[in-house]
């Protein structure tokens, strides 16, 4: 069960990431990617719960997935400008 939603993530994150590339590049306004801040911001309010007694878990699953969306965005970035 985990595993299963584990995968569901990484298919959603990946899509996620596929979709923003999209509309950085034909969208007609500005298109502002505010994944990479809103981790950054569950991270600090997970660092002030695992300070009161709260799980690391949660808080190296947060890193994890941040590390992880970054890469997969500078990865499909440099994708995209070998294909112009």
């Amino acid at each position: 069960m985990i595993e299963e939603l584990n995968n569901e993530l990484k298919i959603i994150q990946e899509a996620s990431i596929k979709f923003a590339m999209f509309l950085k590049r034909y969208a007609i306004t500005v298109y502002n990617d505010a994944m990479e801040e809103y981790l950054h911001h569950l991270i600090h309010e997970e660092k002030s719960k695992v300070a009161c007694g709260g799980r690391d878990e949660v808080l190296d699953s947060l890193k994890n997935q941040l590390q992880d969306y970054k890469h997969q965005v500078n990865n499909s970035f440099l994708n995209n400008q070998r294909q112009q």
